[in-house]
């Protein structure tokens, strides 16, 4: 509720869109649109570590709007990118605050971007931390960092200039 998701509702989703959040918690995006749009307007996927927070997403989004199409997929150590094989690629993806908690940050990237439809759009932030990495971000994160953004550049433009870290990019 802090942060005012309708900005990218407003400006970047379309009705009937799909929606990815990647690193998806309690789902807070796709449960600000619910809360909105209370007929299914959307399509929405989400990809997490199986935890508490995750599983009171799924539920909350389940009771509030049970004609909602929800795509949850879970990862871990062992299964670290997910497959989405099974799902319509993407029109948004949202990677708040995820990038630098992942092992694997560029091959994550490369799986949503090849999943992700022309022209569809990625709300992402990548925060570094006064600490830097070790804490609760990962060293090989930090380390293909720069990877990360180059593979960003050179597959997306940025239509949205970093405001609060986040950034809004377009896939050519």
């Amino acid at each position: 509720k802090d942060f005012p998701f309708g900005f990218f509702y407003n400006h970047f989703i379309r009705l009937g869109d799909h929606i990815l959040e990647y690193g998806s918690g309690v789902c807070p995006l796709a449960n600000s649109f619910v809360e909105v749009n209370k007929q299914p307007a959307f399509t929405y996927s989400f990809v997490e570590v199986e935890c508490e927070h995750y599983r009171f997403g799924k539920w909350r989004l389940r009771k509030k709007s049970p004609e909602t199409t929800f795509n949850f997929f879970t990862v871990d150590h062992e299964k670290p990118i997910p497959d989405f094989s099974n799902v319509t690629n993407f029109d948004f993806v949202s990677m708040l605050d995820v990038l630098e908690h992942l092992p694997n940050p560029l091959d994550v990237i490369h799986n949503v971007t090849s999943n992700l439809n022309g022209g569809g759009y990625l709300l992402e932030t990548w925060v570094q931390h006064e600490h830097g990495p070790g804490h609760s971000d990962l060293h090989e994160a930090e380390e293909q960092r720069e990877d990360v953004f180059k593979f960003i550049g050179e597959n997306y433009d940025m239509v949205m200039e970093p405001i609060a870290g986040y950034r809004v990019w377009k896939k050519k």
